[in-house]
């Protein structure tokens, strides 16, 4: 495994350092208007924290104070030491590591260092939780016109999840088969936010958006259009999608 200087080797987070979060920042203040600890020290202290530098990335650790939620770590194209490394140094600063779009050889290497370390095989995912499990927070709605699409849609499931949301799953609802949509018109009417994994044409997308009176967000797997816009440049539906989407206001 490749060694890094150390410079960039993981320091502990025992003393907080490396760790932000809204009670450290407010436990400092509070230390500097008390005089228990000076500015200059305290500026030392906050210069560590925005930014850990790994030579190949800039890990940013301040993210969690500003917006609620880490870094994500995106897999591909990153060594298992890269990774390794990455969920190490979140772990160290108290933050909950998801890395997307990995095998288990990925988590393999980060169990044996990490035991609490989970893999989501049909998101592709592995997480390494911080602090205690959030209690879920029901109205986001995650449905699939196909099975196919679960795999997307599994990994947004993950994500709001980690947020601290609870997620209701709805799979194999595309228009072909309108009805199987329109069954689930009470959960899709009851919830805060939908996320539409759209399938090859964003159906699903148009047709839940008519329901609901709430935002949502509209993804295409990829996969599936990738083979599709090789042979046929994109398509009408595609625009329908994208043209009633913001026209509502409701998805991008």
């Amino acid at each position: 495994m490749t060694r890094y200087p150390s410079s960039v080797r993981e320091r502990t987070s025992r003393k907080g350092r490396g760790f932000l979060n809204r009670d450290v920042l407010k436990k400092l203040l509070e230390d500097v208007r008390s005089g228990r600890l000076s500015v200059a020290k305290a500026g030392d202290r906050l210069r560590h924290f925005p930014v850990e530098e790994l030579g190949f990335a800039s890990l940013d650790t301040h993210r969690t104070l500003r917006r609620g939620f880490p870094e994500t770590v995106y897999g591909p194209g990153k060594t298992i030491e890269q990774i390794l490394a990455i969920v190490s140094k979140l772990h160290a600063a108290g933050q909950t590591a998801l890395v997307t779009r990995v095998g288990p050889e990925a988590h393999a290497a980060v169990a044996a260092k990490h035991k609490k370390a989970e893999y989501h095989p049909e998101a592709r995912a592995l997480v390494l939780r911080s602090g205690p499990k959030r209690r879920g927070r029901p109205g986001v709605v995650v449905m699939t016109a196909g099975t196919t699409d679960i795999g997307v849609a599994e990994e947004a499931a993950l994500t709001a999840e980690l947020m601290g949301e609870k997620v209701h799953r709805i799979y194999d609802v595309g228009v072909a088969g309108l009805h199987r949509l329109l069954a689930h018109r009470d959960t899709l009417t009851k919830a805060n936010v939908i996320v539409a994994v759209a399938g090859m044409d964003g159906g699903v997308a148009v047709g839940c958006g008519g329901p609901g009176r709430l935002p949502g967000h509209c993804r295409a797997d990829e996969r599936r259009l990738r083979g599709r816009r090789r042979g046929l440049r994109g398509s009408s539906r595609d625009v329908e999608l994208l043209r009633t989407g913001r026209g509502r206001g409701q998805y991008r």
